[in-house]
């Protein structure tokens, strides 16, 4: 192993390591009798101690069992909430942020480690561009909690008080980099690979949580047919085929899981995300959930290749946009009957945002890489360089809101420990 790679492994190493301790900061807050009123955690630590009492789970945690046997299996060496929360939620974050700078390398290849270490850790904390960061210290109780505000007025695809949600996300980046993968992949035993482990991938997250299906599946089935019908080869037909076969494993297990969860949904535009609003209007309620986003697609439009089958953008972009409607559609015109109060539909919404996110992350590096290819200095060339520069600031912005709402989440209950 060469010098300049040890180095990229050792700062991803850092700074997993550092998303860990600011997840963990606000995971604590969360998990305390004193702290938050109400929390995800609380409710998963509630659900597990009438699991103890009772011997079972209740039916909607059965839909998604993954995540609750991790935390029996440890709460059976360690005999305390708080800690197998901590545990769960640093073994969580450290893994996905490792994950992220690894699926960037692989899809942008060679020389593209500075980027995957930064873009990587980004994706970690990118937030909604919010002006309630700056009013919540001065305001609230210390049980408020500004993540949830926040979530529940812009979305974000990085819901961090939901172990559920980051149970999910290790596997759905894996099913992404197979998915990806095999779309551009002409060889029968690589396609072959890149199904099963996109398969195993997808079951394996809707068995922690079924948001990334319900998001993902829908624009990944949409996505096929039209890879379909722009080449319509034996070939490509029979590639298609395979990925079909990989949504089984999943698919049947949603619907074995619905005996256990079955709640009517009806149509009701934008009850959701109009529920818990602050009276800002809806599109600019979404719009300031993905600014970066925006930029990123304008660019790859603006500065498509002539092939664009040989540059990862022009392949990854559809792909996110079209999960991206998928959740908010799902989103702004459903609702669930029973617990209209729960937001069900919102979790398929957050994962749409995230995938939306990663696949821009790895447009813009693709762009990058696809004009210093250029043999000449031309103006489109230079233009699409000098692009990339407000794009990565964009995406700091994204994170530095991000950061922002860890620390500021719980400093106010913090200080009062201090006191």
């Amino acid at each position: 192993m060469d010098k300049s790679r040890s180095k990229y492994i050792y700062i991803s190493l850092i700074l997993s390591a550092v998303v860990a301790v600011l997840y963990a900061y606000n995971c604590y807050f969360q998990a305390r009798p004193d702290g938050a009123i109400y929390s995800d955690v609380k409710m998963h630590i509630m659900y597990m101690q009438q699991w103890y009492d009772t011997g079972s789970l209740p039916d909607m945690c059965q839909a998604y069992p993954l995540y609750y046997w991790i935390l029996r299996i440890l709460y059976h060496f360690i005999r305390n909430w708080i800690p197998v929360m901590m545990i769960v939620c640093i073994v969580l974050s450290f893994s996905i942020n490792m994950l992220q700078i690894v699926f960037i390398r692989l899809l942008c290849g060679e020389g593209a480690e500075r980027y995957a270490v930064t873009a990587g850790t980004a994706l970690s904390l990118v937030w909604p561009v919010s002006t309630y960061y700056y009013s919540f210290l001065g305001g609230p109780e210390t049980d408020e909690m500004l993540i949830e505000r926040i979530l529940l007025t812009s979305g974000s695809p990085n819901p961090i008080q939901s172990l559920t949600y980051m149970t999910m996300k290790p596997f759905a980046l894996i099913a992404l980099y197979a998915f990806i993968s095999l779309m551009r992949s002409d060889d029968d035993r690589r396609i072959i690979r890149y199904a099963v482990i996109y398969a195993v991938g997808l079951f394996l997250s809707v068995f922690a949580k079924p948001c990334f299906y319900q998001a993902f599946a829908p624009a990944g089935v949409i996505y096929t047919i039209v890879y379909f019908l722009m080449h319509r080869t034996r070939d490509v037909f029979r590639k298609c085929l395979i990925m079909a076969a990989a949504y089984v494993p999943a698919t049947l297990w949603v619907l074995y899981a619905m005996s256990y969860k079955l709640a009517p949904y009806e149509l009701s535009p934008l009850e959701g995300i109009t529920m818990y609003g602050d009276g800002t209007a809806v599109p600019v309620v979404m719009l300031r959930a993905v600014v970066y986003c925006l930029f990123a697609v304008v660019c790859v439009i603006i500065f498509r290749r002539q092939k664009p089958d040989a540059d990862l953008g022009n392949a990854v972009v559809p792909l996110g946009i079209m999960t991206y409607i998928c959740g908010a559609a799902e989103f702004l015109l459903l609702i669930e009957t029973q617990n209209r109060e729960w937001l069900s539909m919102g979790w398929g919404y957050y994962t749409a945002l995230y995938v939306l996110f990663v696949m821009c992350v790895l447009a813009m590096y693709g762009l990058h890489r696809a004009d210093a290819r250029e043999s000449d200095s031309s103006g489109s060339g230079r233009m699409a360089r000098i692009m990339c520069i407000p794009a990565d600031i964009l995406l700091g912005i994204h994170a530095a809101f991000g950061l922002a709402v860890l620390i500021v989440n719980v400093t106010p209950w913090w200080m009062g420990m201090l006191r």
